[in-house]
């Protein structure tokens, strides 16, 4: 009786085959509908360049999201309305605090979940031509 249980276990339910992020070492793809204006670098307020941005999550924690869209970009919860996560799961972000277990799930789908560092970070504006990155708080 325990081989047959075993042996179901390893058949049934969730499979590492179904989930692209553990099949490709990405993240998992999302779609962030943003507010209306942004702090650039250096301070100043501007006009939003655009309204949404869609890219690979590579990075959460308790401040934003770090994706890989038109560019890597940090985007701080502040400036997200509205997120969509590998085109199923919506959050509002809106006046919300974000949930540790929510954060905590975020982490796990994206490419870097247990951060990243400086050298990581270098080498991978470097290989996408980019100079720094782009951050909206």
């Amino acid at each position: 009786m325990l081989i047959a249980v075993l042996c179901c276990g390893c058949r049934v339910g969730a499979s590492v085959n179904k989930l692209e992020p553990m099949q490709s070492g990405g993240g998992i793809a999302v779609d962030l509908e943003l507010v209306e204006s942004k702090h650039w670098p250096g301070g100043e307020v501007s006009s939003t360049p655009f309204q949404s941005v869609s890219g690979e999550l590579l990075f959460a924690d308790d401040e934003g999201l770090m994706i890989n869209g038109r560019a890597v970009a940090f985007f701080g919860y502040g400036q997200i309305k509205k997120a969509q996560f590998d085109g199923k799961k919506k959050f509002n972000f809106e006046g919300l605090d974000i949930a540790p277990t929510f954060l905590s799930e975020l982490q796990l789908f994206s490419r870097y979940p247990t951060g990243h560092d400086e050298m990581v970070m270098s080498n991978l504006l470097r290989a996408l031509g980019q100079d720094s990155l782009f951050v909206f708080r």
